[in-house]
């Protein structure tokens, strides 16, 4: 029998709060400008890879952003796991 709070994660989604909050589950993506207007961001970088911009997830989150009035960049010619050396490059 599957772990009925485990079941929950997936199905109905969770906040977690370490040093950098994030969010999982269904739903959470439409939350995001909510979340970024919370914390009183003005601009967003998105880094994303070129597989995910072409499925339309990024696109998908940029629209959120913009809806809650941030500005944002999109820069998707990066790799999995990005380090701060490819972030530090493509905010040039």
């Amino acid at each position: 029998m599957v772990n009925e709070r485990f079941y929950d994660v997936f199905t109905k989604g969770y906040d977690y709060n370490p040093t950098c909050p994030y969010s999982f589950g269904p739903g959470c993506i439409a939350g995001i400008g909510k979340r970024l207007a919370m914390y009183q961001r003005k601009k967003v970088f998105l880094l994303t890879g070129p597989k995910v911009r072409a499925l339309g997830y990024a696109d998908e989150v940029a629209k959120y952003i913009a809806e809650a009035g941030i500005e944002y960049e999109i820069y998707d010619d990066t790799c999995v796991n990005p380090t701060a050396e490819v972030a530090t490059m493509a905010s040039k």
